[in-house]
């Protein structure tokens, strides 16, 4: 059996365009649109949708399903676990506590045995595709971009990263860093 875990980063939001935003960041109206494009890629698939429990995220899974799945599992990891810079003044802990939630939600999406969508954030889905690509993956993950993890029996491997085929040009992000 072959099923697919569809990674979503959610939409763009003012925290991509200005990285000392302090509030929790909302979709911008481009984030929205390209929340809205999502449809085309996920057009005529049954698929069961799962949404970080933060506002961008569930704002975007809202453009695929009206009642997403929400865990908090899928919210936003530190950037150091995926090979990013260090933040100054990260709370103690925080490492640990978020690598272990990161692994929770991995068992999670790797144990469904259906196709399913996760929005959730850039770096989780770097730690997920770290998951099989064991380095310091920081690439770029754009808002609104689909990366596929394919699993056949138990055998897993990744089959896009950060795709925006499905958005426009104009819908497309200039500055998409999010220094979480």
């Amino acid at each position: 059996m072959v099923n697919h875990i569809y990674l979503v980063r959610h939409g763009e939001t003012q925290a991509n365009l200005d990285p000392a935003w302090k509030e929790e960041p909302e979709l911008t109206s481009k984030g929205v649109l390209q929340a809205k494009a999502l449809k085309k890629y996920f057009k005529q698939r049954n698929l069961k949708i799962y949404s970080s429990s933060l506002k961008r995220s569930i704002q975007t899974a809202r453009q695929l399903t009206n009642t997403p799945i929400v865990k908090s599992d899928f919210n936003e990891i530190y950037r150091k676990l995926v090979g990013g810079p260090e933040k100054p003044n990260t709370r103690p802990n925080r490492y640990e506590e978020d690598s272990q939630r990161a692994e929770t939600a991995w068992e999670f999406i790797t144990s469904q045995n259906e196709d399913i969508v996760v929005v959730c954030h850039g770096n989780i889905i770097r730690f997920f595709l770290n998951k099989l690509v064991p380095t310091d993956f920081y690439s770029e993950i754009h808002p609104s971009s689909v990366s596929i993890i394919k699993k056949a029996e138990k055998k897993l491997s990744i089959v896009k990263v950060s795709d925006t085929w499905h958005l426009r040009n104009e819908e497309l992000s200039q500055a998409t860093e999010y220094v979480e």
